[in-house]
């Protein structure tokens, strides 16, 4: 596995008592893992008619990369560009020659040249209060209008617009995004890019329930809040 540079998005800290663990339960792990999800270029025509700033739901092609799959899905809103139209390679794969190792399994998800945001969700679950995801950035030139946005629950852990990507020392490397204390765990990643080097894969999305601290747990803190009192 790839060292990993952490990000955190919102954050508590919670006091645990000896014996009692922190950790929190992952509840499900989204690897974009599966031999079916594979295939070559995605293509996909700006539907006829469609207006700037509009957006329609993208669908899996025979022998292409699949946008969709399990728990996730994706859409594209039309900037006035090709979009997808001259094929791109979005959507699961196993190519590892910018990343050179995937941190969950040998796939991901592969966002690049989308010429129009591409959107991709992945579905929040039941009982998930914090999310966390690997990202990695190619390394190349980024102009201004490239962004990327990063959120769960409505919470933004990456967002640059109005930056530039090239100054903002993501690229290269894996790194991970960490939300905590969510209401709501849907992922939304969207992205702008006009170049085949431009480039954002997703990997290891992880959503966990906040630990409830054991009893005892919970008397040490009650104790730790008693003595801070009489010491007032």
């Amino acid at each position: 596995m790839k060292n990993v540079r952490l990000m955190t998005g919102i954050g508590t800290l919670c006091l645990v008592a000896a014996g009692t663990t922190a950790n929190a339960e992952i509840l499900f792990t989204q690897g974009f893992e599966g031999e079916d999800y594979l295939g070559g270029k995605y293509f996909a025509d700006n539907p006829d008619g469609i207006l700037e700033g509009e957006t329609f739901s993208l669908v899996n092609n025979a022998e292409q990369a699949a946008v969709n799959g399990e728990g996730f899905y994706a859409t594209m809103t039309y900037t006035g560009g090709s979009g997808l139209s001259d094929g791109d390679f979005v959507g699961v794969s196993n190519f590892a020659g910018a990343v050179g190792e995937y941190t969950e399994g040998t796939q991901g998800y592969q966002i690049s040249d989308s010429d129009g945001i591409f959107n991709l969700y992945l579905d929040g679950v039941a009982g998930a209060t914090s999310v966390s995801l690997d990202y990695f950035v190619n390394s190349t030139g980024y102009e201004s209008l490239d962004f990327i946005s990063i959120s769960a629950g409505g919470v933004s852990g990456l967002n640059t617009i109005d930056q530039d990507i090239d100054d903002l020392e993501i690229e290269g490397e894996w790194r991970t995004i960490t939300w905590t204390n969510l209401t709501s765990s849907e992922v939304v990643i969207s992205v702008d890019f006009n170049s085949a080097s431009e480039a954002i894969y997703i990997d290891n999305v992880q959503w966990s329930s906040t630990p409830i601290p054991a009893p005892g747990a919970l008397a040490l803190l009650g104790l730790a809040g008693l003595a801070r009192r009489r010491r007032a």
